[in-house]
């Protein structure tokens, strides 16, 4: 497989509210690296919110962590952050494998959407005077998107063509099937994503989306989907946070030589023609996802600890083999090896053992104290012994259970030699 659309949502966990949010990725196959490449993006968004602050639609919204209007605006197709896609968790797709040719003309029909929409917004906000706005969330004439989309609205009905803007909306109506309430003439980022998508599936693969037509505006419900993981390479840049910390992301693809591979070859895949070479064994595929999607949280928690400077490049090689450690699974082909008895253990239940072995090491690291860092020469994952208390206490959480204190681990191990004299 050389080229493929994945139909991806990303969850709560990423922002997207109780609803998810849809969006589409373009991967090609690097044939250098032999990785599965994410080379274009594109979601369909709101616009944000004009509800007055305090006011009834703004709390009731909340409750679904929504920050657009449900009528009365438009939409705008742009490029996925990489901050949203690279973190390890909160993507799930399906993906189709395409020709050539249905690749190039998903993408350019994607390309044009955008450019069509942006021609319609600058003109309808040169005529309405609309302010630009500093930083935007979506467009930089945001901020008067609902006169923006009622005057594209008038001027597509005056010259007889469809409007260049498409709404919207998110409107329930009651349902006299076995789901209450539905959404299906709704126009939000799902319900764009599966347009577009049309141009290159046939109508058996929609129909798979949008649950034989019951969902076809609700991201939340779009069938079975598989978990997906993509990790980032490139400059990273930081942001300071109100609260005064520092974090690391990486930009828009094609910045900064931003690239985005996936960690995992996709599994849930619509082939041309059955290819071995991305399937992973089925025994131990899910396992590995979770251990590779911890590795990468445990990385950018990483980046993210701020240290003493002659910390620094023990900090880095500690990332550095965690990196090293899931970037295998990346390569096509490399662990697709499947054993021929369900009995005899594969090179995957090797790198299962070697990942949590590490993980335990760093979580047991949590637990100590060090003096100094000489020993740190010697085994880097020991600079976890001198990170500040709450970053310790993070780590721990994410690769292993509780934070402990050294005085808790001394009870601990006392308790357990009590045990063994028992026995």
């Amino acid at each position: 497989m050389k080229y493929a659309v994945t139909f991806c949502c990303m969850d709560e966990s990423l922002d997207s509210g109780k609803m998810w949010h849809s969006c589409i990725l373009f991967s090609k196959l690097d044939e250098d690296l032999n990785k599965f490449e994410v080379v274009n993006t594109w979601g369909f968004y709101g616009m944000p919110a004009t509800d007055a602050p305090g006011s009834f639609t703004r709390r009731f919204k909340g409750l679904f962590r929504l920050d657009v209007d449900f009528n009365g605006s438009h939409g705008k197709w742009r490029h996925e952050e990489t901050r949203y896609l690279d973190q390890g968790f909160g993507l799930h797709g399906l993906t189709f494998e395409l020709i050539e040719q249905e690749f190039d003309t998903l993408v350019d029909y994607l390309q044009n959407k955008a450019e069509v929409e942006d021609a319609a917004i600058c003109e309808a906000a040169v005529s309405l005077g609309t302010p630009v706005k500093t930083k935007p969330r979506i467009h930089r004439y945001e901020m008067g998107h609902p006169a923006i989309f009622a005057l594209e609205q008038q001027k597509a009905n005056t010259e007889g063509r469809p409007s260049r803007l498409q709404p919207f909306k998110i409107v329930p109506e009651l349902s006299f099937d076995w789901w209450p309430i539905h959404f299906r003439n709704s126009s939000t980022c799902k319900s764009n994503a599966v347009e577009a998508l049309k141009e290159v599936l046939t109508d058996d693969k929609i129909a798979g989306l949008i649950d034989q037509g019951k969902h076809p505006s609700i991201p939340r419900y779009s069938g079975p989907l598989e978990t997906i993981i993509l990790h980032s390479r490139g400059t990273l840049s930081t942001h300071k946070k109100r609260s005064g910390d520092i974090v690391h992301f990486r930009d828009y693809l094609d910045t900064d030589k931003i690239r985005v591979f996936w960690s995992v070859p996709p599994q849930m895949v619509d082939f041309i023609e059955a290819d071995p070479q991305f399937k992973l064994d089925e025994r131990y595929c899910e396992e590995v996802k979770n251990l590779v999607s911890k590795l990468q949280r445990l990385e950018w928690t990483l980046r993210n600890v701020q240290v003493d400077e002659h910390l620094m490049p023990f900090k880095q090689q500690l990332i550095d083999r965690v990196s090293a450690l899931y970037e295998p699974f990346a390569i096509v082909g490399n662990r697709a090896t499947v054993s021929q008895s369900f009995f005899r253990p594969t090179p995957l239940a090797h790198d299962i053992k070697t990942i949590k072995q590490f993980l335990s090491s760093v979580y047991n690291n949590t637990k100590l104290e060090l003096e100094n860092s000489a020993t740190i020469e010697t085994n880097p994952t020991l600079v976890v012994c001198l990170f500040p208390k709450n970053a310790k206490q993070s780590i721990a959480k994410l690769v292993g259970t509780s934070y402990a204190t050294p005085i808790q681990v001394q009870e601990e191990e006392a308790n357990e030699d009590l045990l063994l004299d028992m026995v």
